[in-house]
């Protein structure tokens, strides 16, 4: 009974069902453009059993992050903190001088000296302190100065170690203008530092610039005038008045002529009659309206040289009597616009060879001597060579022999 109830039911059910092979009216479907994607019924299935697995390794992952912060933060300040005992222990080492293993030692907080902005026509002592930071006694056995403008003063020769000792260098600023840049050797028994070098730097400042400081003329026969003009430049503040003229030598005349008013002057010299005939030295002072420079003084120089003049002017000889044959040359210079040429040559004792050659045109020759084997001198005074030259205004040349005993 039950179960052909149990039959009907599932006859029932299965009428109600449509056939698969009854073809039965479908609605109308959208075109495959505004149709959304279907997704694989299997496809679905898998995304749906992987879904909590890619969630449980999140899990895992973040829980391995978490654990770890901790331990990055610890390793991040180790390495911070040795990375900053590293720094502070370089510039420590930076600071401290190096020293030696065994010997001496010379350190200098610096080998430059700049004594800054100074006025001309002073001098200034730099002092270079040291330290001997070795464990043997530093000696100092001499400082060089590379120019005569400076002076080295005593300085300390012997340093115990850790002991301090100083070099004094003088410089003095004459002559100079402008930024100055000097040096000094140090010469030591430092194995490292046997050969140092000091450096002197800084500017020299003038209040009144003059330009050529030392008024020269050069003057010969042909040339017996000549002009220089000195120029004056201030560098004052306020501007500066010359108010006199002084000038102690008879052969030069002195004309000031101002270019810019209280800042830049010109001062004219020349040579007049009677002109000189022989080397003079003088000065031309200027007074002025500053306290700061007073009295301005300009050194002059007339410097007579001869048109026609030999080189050398003496002969000079090894010892006497020769021991073997001795050649000689002597140069015949024209400094003038005149040509001249050398006609005769000849030599007080007999037996020595003269020979005359042109080497230029009109301006230079040269006579060659030949000594024989055994030459001597018993008489006095000294034989000479004579050199005669054309035009006959020029008078004849005389080269002595300079006897060394």
């Amino acid at each position: 009974m039950g179960s052909k109830k149990h039959r009907r039911h599932q006859q029932k059910q299965q009428a109600q069902q449509p056939s698969s092979t009854t073809p039965t009216a479908q609605p109308t479907s959208p075109s495959p453009a505004d149709a959304p994607p279907v997704a694989p019924a299997g496809g679905v299935k898998r995304w749906l059993w992987l879904a909590p697995s890619a969630l449980f390794f999140c899990l895992v992952a973040y829980a391995l992050i978490t654990e770890r912060q901790p331990q990055i933060r610890q390793d991040n300040a180790k390495q911070l903190l040795l990375s900053t005992s590293s720094v502070a222990s370089a510039t420590q080492t930076a600071k401290q001088p190096a020293t030696h293993a065994s010997g001496p030692q010379l350190n200098l907080a610096s080998t430059t000296y700049n004594f800054g902005k100074v006025t001309g026509d002073t001098k200034i002592l730099c002092e270079f302190v040291f330290t001997n930071t070795g464990n043997e006694p530093l000696i100092i056995s001499n400082v060089i100065p590379s120019c005569g403008c400076m002076t080295a003063k005593p300085w300390t020769q012997q340093v115990a170690p850790g002991q301090k000792g100083s070099v004094p260098i003088e410089f003095n600023t004459a002559h100079y203008l402008g930024r100055v840049a000097k040096s000094a050797t140090v010469i030591c028994n430092d194995p490292v530092r046997s050969n140092l070098s000091l450096q002197i730097t800084g500017d020299v400042w003038r209040p009144l610039q003059i330009t050529p400081e030392l008024a020269n003329f050069n003057l010969n026969v042909e040339t017996p005038s000549n002009s220089v003009t000195v120029r004056l430049a201030s560098q004052l503040d306020e501007p500066l008045y010359f108010t006199e003229l002084l000038n102690t030598n008879a052969n030069i005349a002195a004309e000031l002529q101002t270019n810019v008013p209280g800042k830049e002057y010109s001062l004219v010299l020349r040579t007049i009659p009677p002109f000189p005939t022989n080397n003079q030295s003088g000065e031309i002072q200027l007074k002025s309206s500053s306290p700061i420079i007073p009295t301005v003084p300009i050194k002059t120089r007339i410097n007579i040289y001869p048109t026609v003049l030999t080189i050398p002017y003496v002969i000079r000889m090894p010892s006497l009597p020769l021991a073997q044959e001795f050649p000689y040359n002597v140069w015949v210079r024209n400094l003038g616009t005149t040509k001249v040429q050398v006609t005769e040559a000849k030599f007080d004792s007999p037996g020595v060879a003269v020979n005359v050659k042109e080497q230029k045109p009109g301006t230079e020759s040269v006579v060659e001597l030949k000594f024989p084997t055994g030459f001597n001198v018993t008489n006095t005074p000294a034989p000479a060579l004579h050199i005669k030259t054309t035009p006959p205004r020029f008078p004849e040349l005389t080269v002595p022999l300079l006897l060394t005993r």
